[in-house]
């Protein structure tokens, strides 16, 4: 799923906010309410913020998709945001966004993660968007509301289904494909600008800062924070109904221990090294404020040695498992 400030895009389905509802994985908020040039999004942020979110997307669909075995549900995922310029944002936003990103009036390709069902079967970013399953974007710019949502309810309707026929143009050349949804692990990552090198998860939506993005820079490590948060999906410690039962000490700290285990056998069957888990918890642990480490607090985790020689034990278990002739556990 992807969501981003009002203003921004449009889909009249769902609006104010955006949009395309397009790889049930991602939701990116950016910047965006801007009024004037002086405080509209800059073009280089915009870009980066994008960079961000195609790394995240990239890892979480591996980890979706490898684990289909493990997960309670399942869903369609396509690889693919679709994204148009909202009719009432301010000049300057508009600007920003398709100085940096290409985007316009009409829906067009913003996101098409690498590796997803939508690159594979050859849609690039920037591409416009001209169909969904046979319903047009219609090219008049006064045409009546209804004709816009008839797209995006064809559009929505398209992710719940196997496979959606896209017709699109690029370089003023059309072009018609069918992708076929991978099917991967039902959950939502939602992209959150803020310095907090932080993720969390509710229900099946995980939540993860730029921040964290910025900080673990390697894939491997990534992974094993989004691989304990989709354990916590998978495993349904969090929703609605159980907000008390996760702010219970005596039942939140046996959860985090069974999100860390199930967190590396994940990121270990999607191909991850599980020895990045225990160096990716001390990098967060250094970015904790000061009092905090001088008190050693650590929530509901264990302490951070701990934690690590739990994780670094884990880790060489799964690997030895894998090695064994049964590896494919």
């Amino acid at each position: 799923m992807f969501k981003a400030c009002p203003t921004i895009f449009s889909s009249s389905v769902v609006a104010p906010v955006l949009v395309a509802l397009a790889f049930a994985l991602v939701t990116l908020s950016v910047p965006g309410t801007a009024q004037s040039a002086a405080t509209a999004p800059r073009p280089e942020a915009l870009r980066a913020s994008h960079q961000q979110v195609l790394r995240l997307a990239r890892i979480m669909q591996t980890l979706q998709t490898a684990n289909i075995s493990a997960c309670p549900r399942t869903s369609f995922l396509y690889g693919l945001v679709i994204a148009r310029i909202d009719d009432a944002a301010p000049p300057a936003t508009r600007d920003a966004w398709r100085e940096a990103l290409g985007l316009g009036d009409a829906p067009t390709a913003l996101t098409v993660v690498p590796d997803g069902a939508a690159a594979q079967a050859g849609l690039q970013e920037g591409d416009r968007i001209l169909s969904v399953n046979g319903t047009p974007w219609p090219q008049d710019p006064t045409a009546a509301t209804g004709a816009r949502d008839a797209f995006w309810t064809a559009h929505n309707a398209a992710q719940k289904a196997a496979d959606m026929q896209v017709e699109f143009a690029r370089d003023g050349q059309g072009r018609t494909v069918r992708i076929e949804g991978k099917t991967g692990c039902a959950a939502t990552l939602v992209f959150t600008e803020g310095p907090s090198a932080n993720a969390n998860a509710f229900g099946s939506q995980i939540q993860v800062f730029s921040g964290l993005e910025a900080l673990l820079r390697d894939d491997d490590e990534l992974a094993f924070v989004l691989a304990h948060e989709l354990a916590h999906v998978i495993l349904e410690h969090s929703g609605p109904g159980k907000e008390a039962q996760m702010k219970d000490p005596a039942r939140r700290g046996p959860a985090e221990v069974e999100a860390d285990r199930l967190g590396i056998v994940l990121m270990a069957r999607a191909g991850f090294n599980p020895a990045a888990a225990a160096p990716a918890v001390e990098r967060l642990y250094r970015t904790n404020g000061p009092i905090t480490r001088l008190l050693g607090l650590h929530g509901p985790y264990m302490s951070t040695a701990q934690r690590r020689d739990f994780l670094t034990k884990q880790a060489e278990m799964v690997r030895a498992q894998r090695a064994s002739p049964d590896g494919s556990r």
